[in-house]
């Protein structure tokens, strides 16, 4: 339990190089991922669960009713609505409604969770091969806002800073033409966090979309792509959905045969509830719109970084086309002002 406890501190204590978005994306979503996890295998492997329950004939032993529990809940059911006739029993294995997916949810379920922690480790483990130190100097700064050693933990960050960021020393170059490939290198260096951390954002943005197509495929609703729009109207139409779009349905149908002592088959079809779909319904629901939201969140708050990275560069960048076309001398003043305007996206990005 106490290992338990110290992971749970370490991955839930606060890291300040990360805005509330990001922590939203692999903290959050992977908490309501992994409680949903939870709660779906309870209802359907625990031990007292009942994720499927079958109308069994009346001669049928206890045996035989959990035989068709047990199969029908593992190989699958097929959905046939109330207002269409039952398809031939050679027709019924390719169904087109048939549910395939309420075995597999829990499992579904922490593999998401684990997709949407992966830019984050992507941006942790940038951040742990710089020379910048940046998450130990932004807890640092954290630590001393407002306390007497503000300005004393102020002064030693930017004396860190400053020899990391002007370690290249490229300004000494005399060759001004092999100067300009080594300045442009040299802040390609210095931005790399500015890049990693912009992937990151895109990543979650891909992320983000990539979970609501890959519900609507995992679900069999790649057919009605806004199909959580559908679920809300039928919903608040009917206050129910399942009977009007197919998604998620409560009964079903199940084939199954039954050697017979004389080697021969005997064919069943029986009508299953399947309980736990009701559960699925209401999580799935939901993560569809957590989903939608957090794609637009995303989507808003990668825009705002790259206009705060990038819009100190365009001065830079309007130097850099002056000097390629060009050919008068620059004196050191020129690149002492290039290399002013790099540092102001570098301190946009600490």
């Amino acid at each position: 339990m106490d290992v338990i406890k110290r992971i749970a501190q370490k991955r839930l204590k606060p890291r300040h190089e990360e805005d509330m978005v990001d922590r939203a994306n692999y903290m959050t979503t992977s908490f309501i991922l992994a409680t949903a996890a939870v709660l779906v295998f309870t209802k359907e492997f625990g031990p007292f669960s009942e994720p499927i329950y079958c109308w069994s004939q009346a001669e049928w032993s206890d045996d035989w009713l959990e035989y068709a529990h047990d199969f029908c809940f593992i190989e699958s059911t097929y959905y046939v609505p109330s207002n269409k006739t039952m398809p031939m029993k050679g027709a019924r294995n390719n169904h087109i409604d048939r549910i395939s997916y309420y075995q597999w949810v829990p499992f579904i379920f922490v593999l998401q969770a684990i997709i949407c922690q992966l830019p984050n480790y992507l941006w942790r483990i940038s951040n742990a091969l710089s020379s910048k130190r940046l998450p130990s100097i932004l807890n640092q700064a954290h630590k001393a806002a407002g306390k007497d050693c503000e300005n004393n933990v102020a002064a030693g960050i930017a004396r860190h800073l400053a020899s990391v960021l002007l370690d290249s020393d490229i300004n000494n170059l005399e060759d001004k033409e092999l100067g300009i490939f080594w300045k442009f290198g040299g802040i390609l260096i210095q931005n790399t966090l500015s890049f990693v951390y912009l992937l990151m954002k895109c990543l979650f943005l891909f992320v983000n979309i990539g979970q609501l197509i890959f519900i609507s495929l995992f679900l069999g609703a790649n057919k009605t792509p806004f199909w959580g729009i559908q679920m809300f109207k039928s919903f608040i139409t009917y206050g129910s959905a399942w009977e009007h779009n197919g998604l998620f349905p409560r009964v079903s149908l199940c084939d199954f045969k039954i050697r017979m002592l004389n080697d021969l088959f005997a064919n069943f079809t029986v009508q299953c509830v399947l309980m736990a779909n009701y559960l699925n319904e209401k999580i799935f629901f939901l993560l569809y719109y957590w989903f939608a939201l957090m794609t637009v969140l995303t989507f808003l708050n990668t825009l705002r970084w790259f206009w705060l990275l990038f819009r100190p560069s365009i001065n830079y960048f309007q130097k850099q086309v002056e000097l390629s076309t060009t050919q008068i001398f620059f004196d050191q003043i020129f690149f002492q002002e290039l290399e002013e305007l790099n540092n102001q996206q570098q301190k946009i990005t600490i």
